[in-house]
């Protein structure tokens, strides 16, 4: 849970930023809208394997970047 203490003197306006930016950090919105519905664990795997394929892709490409022989 987030959570965050007021300073002393501290405009409400600053405070609300700072408890916007530790959620966002936290992940808590991210993570609400995943679970909004049911997904049922075969997708969730899909959805991971798919990250995966795409990070392995993004990662490649890179190291073929540093190596001047860039796509």
């Amino acid at each position: 849970m987030t959570h965050i203490v007021s300073r002393e003197g501290e405009p409400l306006s600053e405070l609300i930023k700072r408890f916007e930016r530790a959620v966002r950090q936290a992940g808590v919105i991210a993570e609400a809208h995943r679970r909004r519905f049911y997904e049922p664990p075969s997708i969730i795997d899909r959805r991971r394997k798919r990250l995966k394929l795409v990070k392995s892709r993004e990662m490649t490409r890179k190291n073929l970047q540093q190596q001047g022989m860039g796509m």
